[in-house]
């Protein structure tokens, strides 16, 4: 090599083009065993103030229990929730506020729904919840002796049975102001002896007599302190019968 002339350095190859060092034996079967190491997690941040009201606030709304408000009666509650239903406007109504509760039993008298009163609202039942009930009784009470007598309840008896209802609930903690006595609805007596002939039976029933259990129950709502809703009388100056 001439002097003063620096010796030429071989090129490199590209990078590209460069194959991976191949391993053999043992060596390359432990390499391919070997696992991998993933990515380190990031360490867990810690919820802002805000974050955890929020949460809070929502675990809240969770175990909120809503108010309630319990329809107890007859058929005419039991069937309130069909369609144009006063139940079910109701429950509409008080959407997002209130829990509308549908106890009606269809073709009970007062005697049964004493009875059955204390296996539908107890103080397990969350009755500390409820902001109003309805007893919505007498439209089977009022049916003729003679006629019905599987249904019908002696005057003196209905009111004290609605008496009896009212001292119930006041034992669980749901007081005279909760409660709403609905005295029974006028009878169309011609439309119902329609129904009764459909069925082969003697008309049952007389708007008059009907009548007579619904001063009673009005009665009992002054005597006991409870709201009323005197729908033979409100019914009948409306003309809705």
């Amino acid at each position: 090599m001439p002097a003063g002339r620096a010796a030429a350095l071989p090129k490199a190859p590209l990078l590209a083009a460069a194959a991976p060092p191949q391993l053999s034996g043992a060596e390359g079967k432990r390499c391919k065993e070997r696992p991998q190491k993933r990515p380190a997690s990031p360490p867990p941040t810690r919820p802002t103030p805000m974050a955890l009201s929020e949460a809070q606030a929502c675990g809240r709304r969770l175990l909120w229990s809503p108010p309630r408000v319990v329809l107890f009666g007859d058929s005419i509650t039991e069937f309130s929730f069909q369609e144009n239903g006063w139940g079910a406007s109701l429950a509409h109504r008080l959407a997002r506020k209130c829990d509308v509760l549908n106890r009606g039993l269809s073709g009970y008298n007062t005697r049964w729904a004493k009875i059955a009163l204390p296996r539908l609202i107890s103080k397990d039942s969350d009755a500390k919840n409820t902001v109003a009930v309805t007893v919505f009784f007498g439209a089977n009470d009022g049916a003729l002796k003679d006629v019905n007598p599987k249904q019908h309840v002696p005057l003196d008896e209905y009111a004290d049975n609605l008496k009896s209802m009212i001292q119930y609930l006041k034992s669980v903690d749901i007081t005279e102001d909760k409660v709403i006595l609905v005295t029974p609805p006028p009878l169309h007596e011609a439309a119902w002896g329609k129904e009764c002939i459909a069925k082969g039976e003697k008309l049952n029933r007389l708007n008059s007599t009907t009548g007579e259990y619904a001063k009673a129950c009005v009665k009992v709502a002054s005597d006991c302190g409870t709201s009323i809703i005197d729908l033979w009388t409100l019914m009948q100056k409306n003309n809705q019968v």
